[in-house]
């Protein structure tokens, strides 16, 4: 980059620039002539001399052109006077190194950075026949470490430039670190040494320069530009600026142009990261009170993420931009460029809600426009700008939606309406095994199809009475298949599979030709002025509808004889795209259970009555809030066998309900880690058990407190009579943990057992003709043994359990 000191008039400056440029022109055959900072009345000899070469450069050579890339630099107070003394020290360099090359009388432009700068030592050096060796100040300790520090400062940012992921100039810091007595180094931190990447017909050469432009620092890098030998072919491409749709584009055939990498994830991460650094700093910039030092630390750890995080933002849409433009202009030979205004950009991008999309629109429109015309002008390729008048349709390549299928085959399309399903998965987090992809098209493709059809029969020789394949025969055929597989990567891999009960319900419609369909004469449309259907009085109120019935026009078309006049045939031209909806939809799930309400005053469902709540809750919302979260679903309607008033309890079995649970996103089911997990718990859990017993002798305080007295019992039970066809016949070890009882009457008793899972309740209390031993009634004695004599009313409650099963009340009578 020539630059010149600010003591220069402006016009001695422009006339400077402009022999800068012609030599740089010409440099990678008269040799390069780097300049950091100089003074422009000093050189003006040797720019006429290297410019004065120009007639012996030959036609390949001159297709070389030289081309400065400018990036910004961020040093810190102490970085920056370091930076104006390195500069001030190449500058006297510089000067002295002229002031030699001038009293040798070389009649050729030789590189002086071969000549003063090299990697072998002062031993090592060989000079030029005929410029002898160069003074004593060239093997000084300035000199040397300064050229050598530039040198690595040129292998760093080329290192760093190449990585297109990770390349930030703005993120590196430039760091003096002292090596020895008086040597410096200059370096910069966090790069990485890998392969050097570039576009076709790019060459970065090996030098980088530093510049103080009106304050500011750059790092300023030289690309060697070659055009290529092309045959102009016509291929014509035609690029939306819309944000949505940023790196795609339409060629003629109606294909969709997919450049580079994917570009939504990497916006959601960068928004993501800026998001949640705003919502950092403003956090603590809103806080109340004192702010501590671990605050303010906090504070810049979130604005250093925001700024990273934009500039990573900022260099990700450059680098968009050079793909695109180095990807169309290798492949195209005309380039239609639409110009739209920012608030167009801004309707047609489906994340015109997030805050970073004005990040993203300041560098589109003026720099990638001014990119794809200076990469044409290399390659010699057509640029067309169009305004926005003009977009219908230019030099034969047609922008919007086909004719007959109103563009629903267009790839641009469908990667419009993927990104809506990629939307509603992400934001939803589906679970889902398997999925049935449904798409409803416009009903006017079958109009324009049929219009299409008798045109083309009319004037076609032969032509078949009925279409080889029509456009739903070609969506589900040639696309669904590609759709359904890119839905199926959205949804962690499900299957696609017809009958599914989770549908993805792809709603396509077209407004401009929507209501072409009252064209038929079977259709019956309401009239838009007298609000009443055609060929009927009956008067209906509301906006009127815009029909778009699928089968209705199906089957008019079918009933047709001939062309009606009112039909337009071939089709008119499109002006707008269509646009689509996607939304998810799930069969509902049933639960099914019966409810005890042992309490009054509790309606069945919420009861409001003139817009006033009565009572504070309901049996619906008790079942039915505590059920919708382990699904997570939109809602649920509550479905019961009869209703009982909100002052009547519900006792016996319970009245049979079906809770109806709508759009569930979650179905976990049971799986066998869960079922061993269950059957484990039945046999290492603690359960209480209370029993009504009723014993032959009456009661005795003495009898009450041994029951009491029970800890730990240890019981040896063999499998009950009652049970025995089913169970296996063994004795199981049980443990009675505790016993308390409550005396009702001389021959009652409420006896509550916390006892270890599975233990038979009733045979230790009537000892099941002795096969459970201890039992209740070998304690008391009076207790009838055979179990025939006494009478015992259980109800379980379950306890210690970690398992979410439903708790269930019971009433057992023997």
């Amino acid at each position: 980059m020539w630059t010149c000191d600010e003591n220069v008039h402006e016009s001695k400056r422009e006339a400077f620039d402009t022999k800068a440029q012609r030599a740089a022109e010409i440099s990678n055959i008269s040799g390069t002539i780097n300049v950091l900072k100089c003074d422009a009345t000093t050189h003006t000899d040797d720019i006429d001399a290297a410019a004065a070469l120009r007639n012996e450069i030959s036609s390949k050579d001159r297709l070389m052109l030289r081309r400065m890339r400018k990036y910004r630099l961020y040093p810190t107070d102490e970085q920056r006077k370091q930076l104006l003394q390195f500069m001030g020290t190449c500058c006297y360099t510089y000067n002295l190194a002229v002031a030699h090359f001038r009293a040798t009388n070389v009649s050729k432009a030789t590189t002086l950075r071969d000549l003063y700068v090299t990697e072998l030592s002062k031993k090592e050096r060989v000079c030029s026949e005929g410029i002898g060796p160069p003074p004593k100040w060239v093997y000084e300790t300035p000199k040397t470490f300064r050229f050598n520090s530039l040198r690595k400062f040129e292998t760093n940012v080329k290192s760093a430039f190449s990585n297109k992921a990770n390349g930030n100039i703005s993120n590196f810091q430039i760091q003096f670190k002292e090596d020895g007595k008086s040597r410096a180094m200059l370096s910069i931190t966090k790069t990485k040494n890998i392969s050097l990447q570039c576009d076709p017909g790019l060459e970065i050469s090996n030098e980088i320069q530093i510049t103080n432009t009106n304050g500011l620092w750059y790092a300023v890098i030289p690309r060697f530009v070659r055009p290529s030998n092309y045959v102009n072919r016509g291929r014509t491409v035609a690029l939306d600026l819309g944000v949505k749709a940023f790196m795609t584009g339409v060629d003629l055939d109606g294909n969709a142009l997919h450049v580079g990498r994917e570009t939504r994830e990497h916006l959601d991460r960068y928004r993501t990261r800026i998001v949640e650094a705003q919502q950092e700093m403003a956090l603590i910039k809103n806080f109340k009170g004192h702010r501590s030092g671990r605050q303010w630390r906090a504070f810049a750890k979130a604005k250093r993420a925001f700024n990273c995080a934009t500039d990573k933002l900022n260099n990700f849409v450059k680098d968009m931009h050079y793909q695109t433009c180095a990807f169309l202009t290798k492949r195209y030979d005309t380039i239609i460029l639409p110009i739209f205004s920012s608030m167009d950009m801004v309707k047609k991008s489906a994340s015109r809600k997030h805050t970073f999309n004005s990040l993203l629109l300041g560098l589109k429109q003026y720099q990638f426009r001014k990119l794809v015309q200076a990469k044409c002008e290399i390659m010699g390729k057509s640029l067309i700008i169009a305004q926005k008048r003009h977009c219908v349709l230019i030099d034969g390549c047609q922008l919007t939606g086909c004719t007959c299928c109103v563009g629903v085959l267009n790839g641009t399309f469908h990667a419009q309406i993927l990104a809506d399903v990629r939307r509603l998965a992400t934001e939803g987090d589906y679970d889902v095994k398997a999925f049935a992809l449904s798409i409803k098209l416009p009903s006017v493709v079958l109009l324009r199809e049929y219009s299409l059809l008798q045109f083309l029969r009319r004037d076609v020789d032969n032509f078949p009475r009925k279409m080889p394949f029509d456009v739903k025969d070609v969506l589900k055929v040639g696309r669904s298949s590609l759709i359904a597989s890119d839905i199926s990567e959205m949804l962690n891999h499900a299957e696609c599979a017809n009958g599914s009960e989770f549908v993805v319900l792809l709603d396509i419609k077209h407004d401009e030709s929507a209501d072409e369909v009252r064209q038929i004469p079977a259709i019956k449309v309401r009239n838009s002025r007298t609000q009443q259907l055609e060929g009927t009085r009956k008067r209906h109120r509301g906006p009127p509808p815009v029909f778009d019935g699928f089968g209705a026009v199906s089957r008019a078309l079918a009933a047709l004889s001939s062309m009606p006049e009112a039909i337009k045939s071939p089709p008119e031209r499109l002006t707008t795209a269509p646009h689509g909806e996607a939304t998810f939809q799930r069969e509902p799930v049933y639960m099914q259970g019966r409810y005890l309400k042992f309490q009054r005053g509790l309606s069945q469902t919420p009861w409001v009555l003139d817009g006033v709540r009565m009572g504070e809750s309901s049996v619906e919302e008790c079942i039915g809030d505590i059920t919708l979260p382990f699904f997570r679903g939109s809602g649920y309607k509550f479905h019961t066998a009869g209703r009982e008033d909100v002052d009547v309890r519900m006792l016996g079995n319970g009245r049979p309900f079906i809770l109806e649970i709508l759009e569930i996103r979650a179905t976990k089911s049971s799986t066998k880690d869960y079922f061993a997990g269950l059957q484990a718990g039945a046999d290492s859990k603690k359960k209480t058990y209370c029993c009504v017993v009723w014993t032959e002798g009456a009661l005795t305080p003495e009898a009450i407190a041994k029951l009491n007295a029970i800890q730990d019992l240890t019981v040896q039970q063999e499998t009950p009579i009652r049970v025995l066809h089913r169970r296996t016949l063994m004795t199981r070890p049980k443990i009675i943990h505790e016993a308390k009882c409550e005396v009702l009457n001389k021959h009652y008793m409420l006896l509550r057992l916390t006892t270890s899972a599975g233990t038979y309740v009733k045979e230790f209390v009537h000892g099941d003709r002795g096969r459970t031993n201890p039992n209740v009634a070998s304690i008391l004695v009076r207790l009838a043994s055979d179990g025939h004599n006494g009478h015992v009313t259980c109800g379980c409650w379950v306890t210690d359990s970690r398992y979410p099963m439903p708790i269930v009340l019971m009433n057992v009578g023997v």
